[in-house]
């Protein structure tokens, strides 16, 4: 992409909106725990304290979370932090275009693919989990 300014391919999201990624694409996986409640228990106790009406709020673009905190969020949906703490569309843009087809194919009823090239067995896993099905 040599001489291509990725800020125009990558539009502008807020905190809000990507935040609001992470908790549909984890939607109805069972190990993933999205109810902000269970999300902000667990990362407290994980050590980061943060309560479910300041999740709430960040989630409504009403209220600016901490790097830590929003690092802690995205490491919980398996994130890159860069993801929620970056204000770069260039750097948070291409993982959200993944979060986001994944997120379609999930929607759509997608429920195995097959992938060429030589994907690590931890991408494998994850795309399993997130599109419902065991891996062979």
């Amino acid at each position: 992409m040599e001489g291509i300014d990725r800020a125009v391919i990558y539009p502008q999201i807020s905190t809000a909106e990507r935040i609001h990624t992470l908790i549909r694409l984890w939607e109805g996986v069972d190990s993933m725990p999205t109810a902000l409640d269970d999300v902000a228990a667990a990362l407290t106790s994980a050590g980061t304290a943060v309560t479910a009406s300041e999740l709430e709020a960040a989630a409504a673009g009403g209220q600016e979370l901490s790097a830590e905190i929003l690092a802690a969020l995205a490491r919980h949906f398996r994130a890159q932090p860069e993801y929620l703490t970056s204000s770069d569309s260039a750097v948070y843009g291409p993982i959200h275009a993944e979060a986001t087809l994944i997120r379609r194919m999930k929607d759509g009823g997608v429920t195995q693919l097959y992938l060429r090239g030589a994907p690590t067995s931890a991408t494998r896993r994850l795309l399993s989990q997130l599109l419902g099905k065991h891996q062979r």
